[in-house]
């Protein structure tokens, strides 16, 4: 479902990267699976965690390895502002300091960049190895201003039949098709 979303929104995003003049490099976390539905990205680095007690951050051109609050830019100058598109998914409800964990991004994104984030607001404990936050539109929004990030769209996920469903430890498979659709990605005003 995930997937269809990003597809979706990719179209779109692809068309505007392109007209800023070359292939973007992409950046997104564990496997390329959701940059690889961006059509115009010329190339993309994932994010592998660091193992637990680990420090220091490395990159080969393919791979980044860093714990997300690292500091990135400081250790690897060469990321500062080196990425276009940051696909940033069901990251940073795992991250002790989001707040932090934001400015990173900010600095490895390139001026005129974008970055699409989501986290869960509900959904069950998933330790990976940690689960520390849960993020309101709201919250989400004031951690990336705080971090210097112009938001330009925001969205919301589900009604109460999908938050009952959560509560309920259902997931999408146990929903019809076209409930999910019709409640996918609801506006919100900025």
């Amino acid at each position: 479902f995930l997937e269809q979303q990003m597809q979706a929104f990719a179209l779109n995003v692809s068309v505007s990267s392109q007209s800023q003049g070359g292939k973007p490099r992409c950046l997104t976390w564990d496997s390329s699976l959701y940059t690889d539905q961006f059509p115009g990205c010329g190339s993309t680095v994932v994010w592998k965690f660091l193992p637990s007690k680990a420090s220091g951050s490395t990159f080969d051109g393919n791979v980044l390895q860093a714990d997300i609050i690292s500091d990135v830019v400081g250790e690897l100058p060469q990321l500062r502002e080196y990425f276009d598109i940051i696909v940033c998914t069901e990251v940073f409800e795992h991250v002790r300091r989001p707040h932090v964990a934001a400015q990173t991004l900010a600095g490895l994104l390139h001026p005129n960049g974008i970055v699409i984030w989501t986290a869960p607001f509900l959904t069950r404990f998933h330790g990976a190895p940690t689960d520390y936050y849960r993020f309101t539109v709201h919250g989400a929004i004031a951690t990336f201003e705080d971090a210097g990030f112009d938001i330009l769209a925001a969205s919301r996920g589900g009604n109460s039949e999908l938050a009952i469903g959560a509560l309920l430890g259902m997931g999408n498979a146990d929903f019809d098709h076209s409930t999910l659709l019709q409640n996918a990605l609801l506006p919100v005003n900025l």
